[in-house]
């Protein structure tokens, strides 16, 4: 009677876990189609700031030269993660991907918990490490990352930035991937004259300095390609957690099928002992 009793118990248990798995799946799957949305309407905001400061570092390369020389010295790394998990192996994949490149880089800054706890098993200089309150990083959390970036950039404590994040590639597929960061790929040209009408800035100087306009739209050209990595990274975690939570659904109905027909084997078998019983008493 008490295997009869366990059986039922375990298949209802199962069949609560089968119900949140089914949900955390559709809540990830419905979130991988806004992602990808915003990501590639991102992609053509950040183009056209880019432009826009490709024309402006003309003149500002003469004041700060570390943000487009490529200089060397110390390198920083910032890695791309979350704080949840159900995501397979996605997080592995970016520490394993650090592992390679460990003695490349001497600061390291993280966003997410997982991703810090991955580094530091692996005795990552972390500089810094920042976590999410919701499921996507409010803007207030990329600002103060990219300051962090940017304020390091200025102080000299580093010359270089990469990051580090897992690619989407598709729903069952994400690669953990460098990006070049800093020094940035647009370079300024120093060729033309910069009289010339085609490289006329086309925009009203209203702030006291140049270099002001230019330290602003810069700080907002890093927090928008930091936040445009961070969405690909959300969009990688959402895909990740839909395929495992897919596997999950499928492995807690083969167990559900495997504990109804234990079940019913046992159920089946206490029947026939109370039937034999009873006929046994009855000749009796």
């Amino acid at each position: 009677m008490k295997a009869y009793l366990t059986y039922k118990t375990q298949i209802k248990g199962f069949s609560d876990v089968a119900a949140t798995v089914k949900m955390t799946e559709k809540i990830a799957a419905s979130t991988v189609h806004r992602l990808k949305h915003e990501v590639l309407n991102l992609q053509d905001y950040i183009g056209s700031i880019e432009r826009v400061l490709a024309r402006l570092s003309r003149f500002y390369v003469k004041k700060d030269h570390v943000f487009f020389q490529h200089t060397s010295g110390n390198r920083a790394l910032v890695v791309l993660s979350g704080d949840k998990g159900l995501v397979g192996d996605l997080w592995h994949s970016l520490a394993r991907a650090f592992v390679s490149a460990l003695d490349d880089y001497r600061a390291i800054i993280v966003l997410g918990k997982r991703g810090s706890h991955y580094l530091r098993e692996e005795h990552a200089p972390v500089l810094q490490s920042f976590k999410q309150d919701g499921i996507i990083p409010t803007q207030e959390e990329i600002a103060l990352l990219t300051k962090t970036i940017f304020d390091g950039l200025k102080k000299k404590a580093f010359t270089r930035v990469d990051i580090l994040y897992p690619r989407f590639v598709s729903l069952a597929q994400q690669k953990a991937v460098f990006v070049p960061f800093v020094p940035f790929a647009f370079q300024p040209d120093h060729a033309q004259d910069d009289s010339s009408p085609q490289h006329a800035l086309g925009i009203p100087i209203f702030e006291p300095s140049r270099y002001a306009i230019f330290d602003r739209l810069l700080q907002k050209y890093m927090q928008l390609f930091v936040y445009k990595l961070v969405l690909e990274t959300k969009l990688s975690e959402c895909s990740a957690r839909t395929v495992a939570m897919e596997h999950a659904s499928v492995k807690t109905k083969e167990l559900i099928q495997t504990l109804n027909h234990d079940f019913k084997k046992e159920q089946r078998r206490l029947i026939t002992q109370r039937q034999l019983e009873s006929f046994a008493t009855h000749r009796t």
